[in-house]
């Protein structure tokens, strides 16, 4: 099996939350290629998220050292100093991944969620519309933008980015409880779905932002029992799942 097949069931075991599985794939497709940047970068996540953030940072210095101008384990390195508590040196992680690659839309929306935890949403909202613009089409961007404008008293842009967005799929409902015109039962009716891995997704990220909208209202109790539901649902991989963790300690839980 060659180390990208590795990779992907490595990655497909994460995403049924089995941990164990993926970082035996991920150590074969290591052992296969030592030099294989991809799965230093996602063994990281797992070690992050079972909190060995010293193997993390570990695997994200191994992959940048393999190549100073791939962007992703500096994405890597960001957010392990982020669950380090070194917001300083997340900062400034992913300000350079952004510096090495400018156009590449997928890197923005995890830096800006460094930037929000690091407590500076207004540069949250620029990463995330540089990302908007780049691609206009990505509902996940215009939720962390609707995050990340309340928190910093920006004003909404997530009725006009619906233009844009598909709206008659995942996560849809979800747009549409920031806007007021659903409810947190009907989203989390419309996460169900009949593919396991799908549903353990979705249900993770309705549980994760509609704890954001909770937290925003001021209802600090609900939030606290969502982010928990969505920490224990997330994969690793998942964005949400590191954000609900720093929620939770921020809520004073420890994740």
């Amino acid at each position: 099996m060659y180390k990208a097949a590795y990779l992907a069931r490595g990655e497909a075991h994460s995403r049924k939350g089995n941990a164990d599985g993926a970082m035996s794939d991920y150590d074969q497709a290591i052992q296969i290629d030592p030099t294989y940047r991809a799965a230093y970068v996602y063994r990281a996540t797992e070690y992050r998220a079972a909190r060995d953030l010293m193997r993390a940072m570990a695997d994200c210095d191994r992959a940048a050292s393999l190549d100073p101008k791939d962007v992703y384990p500096y994405v890597c390195r960001g957010l392990t100093y982020q669950a380090m508590g070194d917001s300083e040196r997340a900062v400034a992680a992913c300000d350079r991944a952004i510096e090495l690659a400018p156009k590449a839309a997928g890197i923005y929306r995890p830096c800006a969620m460094v930037q929000l935890q690091a407590g500076f949403p207004a540069k949250a909202v620029t990463y995330l519309d540089r990302s908007r613009e780049i691609d206009p089409k990505d509902s996940y961007t215009a939720l962390w933008r609707e995050i990340a404008a309340r928190r910093g008293n920006a004003a909404s842009t997530l009725a006009d980015a619906t233009a844009k967005l598909d709206m008659t799929k995942w996560p849809a409902p979800v747009i549409r409880l920031f806007l007021g015109t659903t409810s947190a039962d009907d989203v989390l009716h419309a996460a169900d779905d009949p593919d396991p891995i799908k549903k353990k997704g979705q249900i993770c990220e309705a549980n994760f932002f509609t704890a954001e909208l909770a937290l925003q209202r001021g209802v600090t109790q609900e939030a606290r029992r969502l982010f928990g539901l969505s920490l224990a649902d997330c994969p690793p991989a998942f964005v949400e799942a590191q954000a609900a963790a720093a929620e939770l300690k921020a809520l004073g839980v420890n994740p």
